[in-house]
């Protein structure tokens, strides 16, 4: 076996090791953030309450825009990712009848779809919790508002929107270096 046939067996092999990588992430991730969403137990009148002022107001604000600023992140990075599927013949693109390039494609492109739907159910939760509140404020004698930065579940829910972003840019980034810098190109 030649050098350059050796060369091409490393780079193949890399590009399947990184292929599997990126599925075993995705799915672990996955079959790790079902059960913690779906076992949510929702407090019902057990939420403490806050006063109502301009902080507060401001925090969950912040808390919205922050999930808002991921969600358009995460759109933008889908978008980026599918262009190259639509790429011209001369451009950097995605291949589909590469394997191993397909398949990080696919989970970088769920990943991402993960966390739009993450970012849904935060925002769900959220509002649910809120509702909650307002019952449960609405006989104080001053404004209130259900502590929904300390409750975990809900932290839960956000950071998995902020990892399932990670992780499809993260495989992203892998599979177009693996397109263009890893796998042999014919000359």
């Amino acid at each position: 076996m030649s050098e350059h046939q050796r060369k091409a067996q490393r780079r193949r092999r890399l590009r399947w090791i990184l292929a599997a990588l990126c599925a075993l992430l995705s799915a672990g991730m996955f079959s790790w953030a079902v059960p913690s969403t779906i076992g949510i137990k929702y407090p019902g009148a057990l939420l403490n309450e806050i006063p109502y002022n301009e902080a507060t107001k401001a925090a969950l604000d912040i808390r919205v825009q922050h999930t808002g600023n991921l969600f358009e992140l995460t759109v933008l990075s889908l978008g980026a990712l599918w262009a190259l599927v639509i790429a011209k013949r001369d451009e950097a693109r995605i291949a589909f009848g590469d394997r191993p390039e397909l398949i990080m494609f696919v989970f970088a492109s769920l990943s991402l779809l993960l966390s739009i739907l993450w970012h849904e159910i935060y925002l769900d939760t959220l509002g649910y919790f809120l509702l909650l509140g307002a019952r449960t404020c609405f006989n104080a004698p001053e404004k209130c508002l259900p502590d929904v930065f300390e409750y975990g579940p809900l932290k839960t829910v956000y950071t998995f929107q902020e990892v399932f972003l990670a992780l499809g840019a993260g495989h992203a980034v892998i599979t177009l270096v693996s397109a263009h810098r890893i796998k042999e190109t014919k000359s």
